[in-house]
């Protein structure tokens, strides 16, 4: 009886002995955790297969550009001034005489096109009909590319299956091999885009958050994730988003039941798509916004960008960077041209928090200078400690 009463005993210490160790290992994991403060966000550098390749040959440069229609011929002339390089207007079943004066409008002003082909021949698996439209307008020096579909599995309309949407690609490419095809994907579908992958050279995916009346920042607690799936989704296939610039109404009522994006907002989707590895971005819809927030909101933010645009296209990822926040997301950009970084940070949430960034291998000066704030933070111990208010985005520049 002695005997095993003892033999229970050893037992039982080996017993905890076992739960100690278990205890000691996840004591260490979690010690690392948080300790290490990794941010969650998966770093740019993971989609820098889309950016190292030029997103569209016959452009030469990184498209900024607006979806438009093609009987607004004065868009051109419009967007000339605006940092906008890149149309894609509707086509819908306007005539020859319509799309040649909105292409050679585009051409006198230096702004390249994307040309959709009539939407019916399209749909209904018609090549020798998408041969002639190609046939007819490929020519024209203002054509950059051709805009195959929008929004081929639209939950609100009948789908384009993706070996209809294919019979329209082989037909652009067997007239105009040399030109590339885009597609665009409703946001809530970006799950399909791989089904299409053989019907497209460029994949658009959009997404428009900003409902009328919900305050500022609504919708967007997941746009950061989304915006990485997204680009995930488009594979090794240029990525160009979608961001919304519409909303409202000449008369000032809400398009849709969407409202404009605020500046706050504007820059936020457009640095989240940068860091994701956007290779080109898009906004929705010139024919339904209004000039004076293009004027007061978008056209200043893509003449920021532009100012940075050079160092973000080299993509020379200058090593890691760690963050305390998880909501936090950092890229350090090296730029080419000098000794100096280039850091964008952005906040994916709501409230103020205080973010400490670090550097691996990063010799650098005791400030930082945050760009377009008109002010500077001290580096400390290699790192940047600044305080993000909701979905803030923050720029660096690092000597």
């Amino acid at each position: 009886m002695a005997k095993k009463a003892a033999k229970l005993v050893q037992n039982i210490k080996k017993f905890a002995y076992v739960i100690v160790l278990c205890l000691s290992a996840i004591a260490v994991v979690v010690f690392v955790g948080m300790s290490s403060h990794t941010a969650s966000f998966t770093q740019a550098s993971n989609f820098q297969s889309s950016r190292e390749k030029p997103a569209n040959p016959a452009m030469k440069e990184f498209p900024i550009g607006w979806i438009d229609r093609i009987e607004k011929p004065e868009t051109p002339g419009k967007v000339a001034n605006e940092g906008i390089n890149l149309l894609i207007p509707y086509t819908h079943s306007y005539q020859q005489e319509t799309i040649e004066t909105y292409l050679d409008n585009a051409q006198k002003n230096g702004i390249k096109v994307f040309l959709e082909p009539y939407r019916e021949p399209v749909e209904t698996g018609d090549a020798a009909a998408v041969t002639e439209f190609v046939r007819t307008y490929k020519q024209h020096p203002a054509v950059a590319g051709w805009y195959a579909y929008d929004e081929p599995i639209l939950a609100t309309r009948v789908p384009v299956p993706p070996e209809i949407l294919e019979i329209t690609y082989q037909a652009i490419k067997a007239e105009d091999p040399k030109r590339p095809v885009a597609v665009v994907f409703p946001g809530s579908q970006i799950d399909k885009v791989p089904q299409y992958r053989n019907a497209m050279d460029i994949c658009m995916i959009d997404r428009y958050p900003f409902f009328y009346p919900k305050p500022e920042f609504s919708n967007l607690s997941d746009f950061g994730q989304w915006m990485e799936e997204a680009a995930s989704f488009s594979g090794d296939q240029p990525f160009w988003p979608v961001l919304q610039g519409f909303g409202e109404q000449e008369n000032g009522k809400p398009k849709f039941k969407r409202r404009l994006p605020t500046a706050a907002e504007e820059r936020y989707m457009i640095y989240t798509a940068v860091l994701a590895g956007a290779d080109g971005l898009i906004f929705y819809g010139h024919h339904w916004t209004q000039q004076s927030w293009v004027d007061s909101i978008l056209t200043p933010l893509i003449s920021e960008f532009r100012e940075y645009l050079p160092i973000v296209e080299a993509n020379l990822i200058a090593g890691n960077s760690q963050v305390n926040q998880d909501d936090v997301q950092t890229l350090l950009y090296q730029n080419p041209s000098n000794q100096q970084y280039l850091l964008i940070a952005v906040h994916h949430g709501r409230g103020k928090v205080r973010a400490t960034i670090g550097f691996e291998s990063l010799e650098a000066s005791n400030q930082a200078k945050v760009l377009a704030e008109n002010r500077d933070v001290e580096l400390i111990e290699g790192g940047i400690e600044d305080t993000f208010d909701s979905y803030a985005v923050h720029i660096y520049e690092i000597s």
